[in-house]
């Protein structure tokens, strides 16, 4: 018994002083990061930076943060953010950002509110602290910009997770449920209202491969950031009132960011859906009655239709109808 008791010890000597190393090294950790930051040209202000002492978990609290880029044009600011993590798996963490924040692109402020958004991440136990997961989840969440409302949602989670370390694939991984669209974008894309305002439900289930691994040196400035080398789509799918849309495929990115590949879109609702594109301005209103033809040609027995669109040398194409050119990923 005496023995136990003199191994219980020394294991609570050693781990209380493993705790005492990693809070200070959080303390340190966090002000070599803010001093950083500023020597590179970002602004940051903030009312306090606390870590919490306690056996049980480490946590970092900030009061009236503020971070501005060297260029003025990104901009972020929240009234508090948490930051925590269990003692016994500090490379899992935890990021409370409060329920409102306001972020700054390009002049255009925006206002965002929620319920919950939190951040749940993970990072390999390595000198690089590479990219393990991450999970984002929200809840009652309105954006509003100084130019007018963005969007609105009931409930949104996303997650990206490591699949192949060698080939540098991620997962990814979406649900959004009551998406509610501006009305400026609805005068654009469904100025009758045929389809409402709200989207009940969208899915993602997809993976994307970069060409270089994610970690703490991903995004600073003294190399090249991560580059996307394919996007593939296991299952899409899109609830917008009586119109459900499903879709899969992959396209490769090449060097000038252009993609090259395949994604098939499938829907019973084809006729609503072909009306719809030529509403929203994604289809000429004359190739809509050939549109219609060819549809009707392609529907399978149980009338569903598959609509390839295909990505190919810079241009996007629906079948045999040109949709225009492909955006540029880089």
């Amino acid at each position: 018994m005496r023995r136990l008791f003199s191994v219980l010890i020394v294991c609570g000597v050693v781990y209380g002083a493993f705790w005492s190393i990693v809070v200070n090294a959080i303390d340190r950790g966090v002000a070599d990061a803010v001093a950083q930051a500023r020597s590179d040209g970002w602004d940051v202000q903030y009312s306090s930076l606390s870590t919490l002492r306690d056996w049980r978990q480490f946590r970092f609290d900030g009061v009236d943060l503020a971070v501005t880029s060297a260029d003025g044009q990104i901009a972020w600011a929240a009234p508090s953010i948490a930051v925590s993590a269990s003692s016994v798996r500090p490379n899992q963490i935890q990021i409370d950002f409060g329920q409102k924040q306001s972020l700054s692109i390009g002049g255009q402020r925006i206002m965002i509110a929620g319920q919950k958004i939190i951040a749940n991440a993970g990072v390999g136990i390595n000198l690089a602290t590479s990219f393990d997961h991450l999970e984002i989840l929200m809840s009652d969440l309105a954006a509003q910009s100084d130019r007018g409302s963005l969007f609105d949602f009931a409930a949104l989670t996303a997650t990206m997770t490591q699949a192949d370390a060698a080939d540098f694939i991620y997962d990814i991984g979406l649900t959004a449920t009551g998406l509610v669209l501006p009305a400026a974008l609805l005068e654009d894309v469904d100025p009758t209202g045929q389809l409402g305002a709200t989207i009940g439900q969208v899915t993602l289930d997809g993976s994307v491969t970069l060409d270089t691994e994610l970690d703490r040196f991903s995004f600073n400035q003294k190399q090249p950031s991560p580059a996307i080398m394919q996007l593939a789509v296991q299952s899409l799918k899109v609830a917008w009132n009586d119109l459900t849309i499903s879709a899969e495929g992959a396209a490769d990115v090449d060097p000038d960011g252009i993609l090259n590949g395949r994604i098939t879109f499938q829907t019973a609702q084809w006729r609503e859906l072909i009306d719809f594109l030529a509403v929203a301005g994604v289809l000429d209103a004359k190739v809509v009655p050939t549109a219609q033809n060819v549809a009707s040609m392609l529907a399978q027995g149980d009338g569903h239709l598959a609509l390839p669109i295909t990505f190919r040398d810079g241009f996007m194409s629906m079948g045999p109808l040109p949709l225009g050119p492909t955006p540029r990923l880089r």
